[in-house]
């Protein structure tokens, strides 16, 4: 069964530039941010995470997202497949080894285009003015760091004029937007799942076809990118020979940042990959074949 893989592409919209704008402002004294929000000088955080009453009480800039859609640059949105999605899979001598084909483990990738919006709020129009000044200075003389994250390219950008919100009879805001378009470079993946194992990092799952394939005996589990040093990685499988389930035990290597291998404990494999018989060679002796022969003329 194919699985799908993507993260979430507008989770990741939010969070690069959101990421952006706290990394940027913990450099800023006189609007040092902080992830501690009672210590910190200024909130940063999406529209959904805050109340607007909560917003007032320090200067603050409320990401929103807007409207998000493929600009289908890639004709067919087929990409270049990874050689490790299924290369060391394709069909051998003994028949199609682990998991993994290329009519099953594709890649599809585009340019999606779309657009954000950076709230900044004070009670002072003033001070909102001058924070949205310095978050526009930033994305524009530090859009190296954007692409490092994906973003292929930002295609407009501006302020808006500032208004006057109420957050209650009494209160009033002074809100300056900051709005961009860009375009972010996505891919989607779908890969074949077999689901005789589970592998997790730090307990969440990571997708077979996708992030690992299991090796062509069923010993082993092949990722693409190395896993970190100090994640936990750990395997639930129903063990090919008794055909008992293991849950959440451990590789016999521990990630180093750079292995990329990893093998089923004592000696196991792995369900639906392992070989019980493979072939087999029978030698008839001479003498053998003659008393044979010998007995089919008898009868």
């Amino acid at each position: 069964m194919p699985t799908i893989a993507t993260g979430s592409v507008l989770l990741d919209i939010k969070y690069i530039f959101l990421s952006f704008a706290q990394q940027y402002f913990a450099t800023i004294s006189k609007y040092l941010w902080n992830a501690d929000v009672r210590t910190s000088n200024i909130l940063i955080m999406d529209k959904n995470a805050i109340d607007l009453g909560v917003a007032v009480r320090k200067p603050s800039i409320v990401l929103s997202r807007g409207s998000a859609a493929w600009s289908y640059a890639n004709r067919g949105q087929i990409g270049i497949n990874s050689d490790f999605n299924y290369k060391s899979n394709l069909e051998t001598l003994d028949g199609v080894l682990g998991s993994g084909t290329p009519e099953t483990n594709q890649t599809y990738t585009d340019m999606l285009r779309g657009s954000v919006t950076f709230n900044v709020l004070s009670k002072s129009g003033i001070v909102a003015e001058e924070i949205a000044a310095i978050l526009f200075n930033a994305l524009t003389a530090e859009r190296a760091k954007l692409k490092e994250t994906g973003v292929h390219q930002i295609t407009a950008m501006g302020i808006g004029e500032e208004q006057n919100l109420k957050t209650t009879s009494e209160i009033e805001v002074s809100l300056v937007p900051l709005s961009l378009s860009f375009l972010l470079q996505k891919s989607v993946k779908v890969g074949q799942r077999q689901f005789n194992c589970h592998v997790y990092i730090d307990s969440t799952e990571v997708h077979e076809g996708i992030h690992f394939r299991v090796g062509p005996e069923g010993t082993t589990v092949i990722f693409e990118t190395a896993p970190a040093i100090g994640e936990v990685l750990t395997i639930t499988y129903v063990e090919a020979v008794t055909l008992e389930q293991r849950t959440l035990v451990s590789f016999v290597e521990t990630p180093d940042g750079d292995i990329t291998t990893f093998t089923v404990p004592d000696g196991e494999a792995i369900y639906g990959y392992y070989k019980l018989f493979e072939k087999a060679l029978i030698n008839i002796s001479n003498e053998e074949a003659t008393i044979d022969q010998d007995l089919q003329v008898g009868e």
